[in-house]
């Protein structure tokens, strides 16, 4: 999987993988989940400062054998 432009993540509640760009010491770059709220037209768990600039799909949950 590669990593996509934020612009074409789904916006339709899907929560996905997002990346967050490094915007100061005290919030680092990081990987996290993260889903559209239409009532905030923004990302659920981001901060309004640290938007996230990519995404992809989430892996499948893995086998309970």
């Amino acid at each position: 999987m590669k990593w996509k432009p934020i612009d074409t993540a789904p916006k339709d509640g899907t929560t996905i993988l997002v990346w967050r760009p490094h915007e100061s010491e005290e919030y680092p770059a990081h990987a996290g989940t993260d889903r559209w709220s239409d009532t905030s037209k923004s990302w659920w768990n981001s901060r309004r400062d640290q938007q996230p600039s990519h995404w992809m799909p989430l892996p499948p949950p893995p086998n309970r054998n």
